[in-house]
């Protein structure tokens, strides 16, 4: 369906669930409105603007309710990351399967875990996640592991604006991670225009991010030797 979608058009391969590994420090923004394909298309090249207005990872619901609880030590009960759970379910009935606060608080306990296995083992992939995996965190267990990755959206000038995963990049950032593994959903037209003249080797000038992890010189090695 990426093929389909996108892949024919470019010679640069798009593989949707190749991982690259990046600081979590780089993620820093994400679109105000991220562009949007179907679900059966796990990865995509889009034009347009959706990368021009971005606003702050550090602002999401999320990262803010998690420095709370794991650097200031406040209550999950506490934090507008519980409190916006707890008004969608009162407002709708339910929120990812949770219909009431001992549910909520089951999250909470297991979002701690998370936390404390991450902090005391490192960040370990999903395909590599054995006994340790906490299930009740997974809100899609039919999809491929590597979906379920931090994942990442590519700006045109190769900024890596985050998608999804809010719950593991923040615990990243707050531990000071120095790698994680992210997949990259949509990348703009035109930073991949960028990797099919690097690919074709027609990109005669400099490029501008050679330490990219999308275009450092091992990935460049690495699609143009298409594997």
């Amino acid at each position: 369906m990426t093929w389909l979608h996108s892949g024919h058009k470019y010679r640069a391969p798009i593989r949707p669930y190749n991982l690259v590994w990046v600081s979590p420090a780089s993620i820093d923004r994400c679109p105000v409105e991220s562009p949007e394909v179907s679900p059966v298309i796990p990865s995509a090249v889009i034009g347009g603007n959706w990368d021009r207005e971005l606003r702050l990872f550090q602002d999401d619901v999320v990262f803010r309710s998690f420095e709370k609880r794991f650097n200031e030590g406040v209550e999950w009960e506490q934090t507008p990351y519980y409190s916006r759970m707890k008004e969608w379910i009162a407002k709708s009935g339910s929120y990812k399967g949770m219909t009431n606060t001992t549910e909520l608080d089951r999250r909470c306990s297991n979002l701690e875990k998370l936390y404390t296995t991450i902090k005391q083992d490192g960040y370990t992939p999903q395909r590599r996640l054995t006994k340790r995996k906490i299930r009740e965190l997974d809100n899609e267990p039919h999809f491929p592991l590597e979906q379920k990755e931090i994942t990442v959206d590519v700006a045109r000038d190769g900024e890596l604006l985050w998608y999804a995963g809010a719950h593991r990049l923040s615990i990243a950032k707050i531990l000071d991670l120095k790698s994680i593994p992210v997949r990259i959903r949509i990348r703009h037209e035109k930073w991949q225009q960028l990797r099919d003249r690097v690919y074709e080797g027609t990109q005669h000038d400099e490029i501008p991010t050679t330490n990219h992890p999308d275009l450092n010189p091992e990935s460049v090695k690495a699609i143009r030797a298409n594997i």
